[in-house]
């Protein structure tokens, strides 16, 4: 991150969420580091799209 290093967990919490758990050595980070979580759990996907996407694969 440009503010330094950091070191996340991000675990399951019930069937539709996840929580994260962050150290960061500047707080001002704190949103680079959401966004970049977001995408690499695809959080900003349509799930109804991805569905219907899916529904025509064998």
């Amino acid at each position: 991150l440009p503010g330094g290093p950091a070191w996340l967990r991000v675990y399951r919490r019930g069937a539709d969420e996840l929580r994260m758990r962050a150290r960061l050595t500047d707080l001002a980070d704190l949103p680079a580091l959401i966004a970049r979580v977001r995408r690499l759990f695809d959080l900003g996907a349509d799930p109804l799209a991805v569905d219907e996407a899916l529904s025509h694969v064998p």
